[in-house]
């Protein structure tokens, strides 16, 4: 990321967390439409600390009186106001942090995409301004019990989906060949490099299925996979993969090897680079049209 990056993504973050919108969907948005890798859930995450910070100084006094309030709980005083708000935040948090826990893996790996902000933000539009303007406001925070705090906190964990399975971050992929292990591949030279994603498979969202006999996974070739390897002594693997191929596809030789390479197929059938795969050893499975 550079300087530029961090501080529009900064001043973002600053502004649409104290708005009735998203922050964390504004900043998937923003490095999508100006063409940025984007950032990953660790730096929205260290956003928004910046924020907590700015709230817990600006709520200090009600962070204070919450504080005494927790005394009073522990204390038995549970009928003053700040007791009860200090019940009420305590259990809204519960909904929100179980969903946290069971599902910030799979959120990550399959929300952080621009179209589905977009609709969770015009269907959280379209739901505020209805709320806005039928809902009774005849109560204040006085007036919150259990009850409420309860289903806004299940309300809340909705808050986890971005603005309200795609990861639009690219790495450049290791060369394929022993001879070329640096991958001199222009067109990836400016993508991050290869993380060990077998040291933190959580944090990168990776997900997994046990497979039996005849199971069949597809998947777009973009997307980062292989298989764990964690097999008996005694068992072997065997996979039978193809490669489906659109229309607009042509020949692109790289330097660092392919993967599955067809270099040779494309020697024998006289395919240059630049050439679409138009010969018997691509066969054409289903015509469009």
């Amino acid at each position: 990321m550079t300087w530029l990056q961090i501080i529009v993504l900064a001043v973002v973050q600053g502004l649409t967390e104290f708005l009735p919108i998203s922050s964390s969907g504004h900043l998937i948005l923003v490095p999508a439409f100006a063409g940025w890798t984007d950032q990953g859930l660790p730096f929205d995450v260290a956003v928004h600390f910046g924020s907590l910070g700015a709230v817990c100084v600006f709520f200090r006094n009600d962070i204070a009186g919450l504080i005494r309030g927790a005394g009073d709980v522990l204390a038995g005083r549970s009928e003053t106001l700040q007791a009860r708000m200090a019940w009420c935040i305590g259990l809204g948090t519960i909904p929100a942090a179980i969903a946290g826990l069971l599902l910030a893996g799979w959120i990550a790996a399959n929300l952080r995409n621009p179209m589905i902000v977009v609709a969770t933000l015009a269907g959280y539009g379209v739901l505020m301004a209805l709320v806005d303007r039928f809902a009774p406001r005849n109560r204040d925070i006085s007036s919150i019990r259990i009850r409420d705090a309860l289903i806004i906190g299940t309300a809340q964990a909705l808050a986890l989906v971005p603005g309200s399975h795609l990861w639009p971050q690219r790495f450049a992929r290791p060369g394929f060949s022993a001879d070329d292990p640096d991958n001199p591949d222009s067109d990836l030279r400016d993508y991050e490099p290869f993380p060990d994603i077998d040291a933190d498979p959580e944090g990168y969202g990776v997900v997994s299925w046990d497979l039996a006999p005849g199971d069949c996974i597809a998947f777009d070739a973009n997307v980062i996979h292989g298989g764990s390897g964690r097999l008996a002594a005694d068992r072997e693997l065997k996979v039978f993969a193809t490669n489906w191929l659109g229309d607009d596809v042509v020949l692109a030789v790289k330097a660092g090897g392919m993967d599955i390479d067809v270099r040779a197929i494309a020697a024998a059938y006289g395919l240059k680079e630049g050439d679409p795969p138009d010969c018997p050893a691509f066969p054409l499975a289903w015509p469009r049209g």
